[in-house]
């Protein structure tokens, strides 16, 4: 088994087909030291490795503080209710993950536009599809097309 690294978003993400709670978020694409990143934290809050238990909190935090996650990067668990494996990008800005979205886009060049069209409602401008996504969402990947979307107001 690899080295990896563990991700817990917040708030915690849930199974699309299933709905239940993912509590398990592994990813290969930051340091894979073993390191524990929360959303909204620029550096890990911690690292499963006993080597570090022996230094004082300051000399661990230092060490931590000397880490950080790609612009994007994904993250996987598999769903202990459907067995299913999912996978999300989470995305940095100013060096803090911020945000997490559905599915690999980790290769993908920029958004595409998904224009508001009333609560919740979205349409993708690359296939004019429209779907339901809460408004505090700002990327989405459009479930029809798979393009990664930015939500603009109309």
């Amino acid at each position: 088994m690899g080295m990896y690294d563990t991700f817990v978003p917040v708030p915690g993400l849930l199974c699309p087909t299933c709905g239940a709670a993912l509590p398990d978020f592994q990813g290969k694409d930051g340091p894979c030291l073993l390191l524990i990143w929360q959303q909204g934290i620029a550096s890990p809050v911690g690292c499963d490795v006993d080597d570090i238990s022996d230094l004082d909190e300051g000399a661990r935090q230092s060490w931590l503080e000397t880490f950080s996650l790609p612009q994007r990067f994904t993250f996987y668990d598999r769903c202990e209710g459907c067995t299913e494996w999912v996978v999300f990008t989470g995305f940095c800005e100013n060096g803090t993950w911020t945000e997490s979205v559905l599915g690999d886009h980790l290769n993908e060049g920029p958004t595409v536009p998904a224009h508001a069209l009333g609560s919740s409602w979205r349409q993708c401008s690359a296939c004019t599809h429209a779907w339901e996504q809460p408004d505090d969402t700002i990327r989405a990947g459009c479930p029809s097309c798979g393009v990664l979307t930015h939500l603009t107001p109309r």
